[in-house]
């Protein structure tokens, strides 16, 4: 499979970068149509398994009302989700150089 930046590479009408974290948690890049300009950006998205989450018994059953799901994320978690905004885009890279050194 084609890699990318340690992501693996899918296609649909364009490229996305998935980068499988952990069992049930995924970050992933893709390439959009901007929603209010033209051209395109890219989107990161993270995906959390329910099974990843407390309580433990989200699945197969109705949510309670005001009922949260929480998850801890790993520190592999974290720092993928920093190199894919440093991946995505310059200014997503600047963005995140600005977090972490805390301006």
């Amino acid at each position: 499979m084609e890699q990318f930046a340690g992501f693996r590479v899918a296609w649909r009408k364009h490229p996305m970068l998935l980068y499988d974290v952990e069992d049930g948690v995924r970050v992933e890049i893709e390439i959009r149509h901007r929603q209010r300009a033209v051209g395109f950006q890219a989107m990161v998205f993270r995906l959390i398994a329910l099974r990843r989450c407390e309580p433990p018994n989200l699945i197969g059953r109705r949510a309670n009302p005001k009922e949260l799901a929480q998850w801890a994320p790993s520190p592999d978690a974290i720092m993928a989700l920093i190199r894919a905004f440093s991946v995505a885009s310059r200014v997503y890279q600047e963005d995140m150089i600005r977090l972490l050194e805390g301006r």
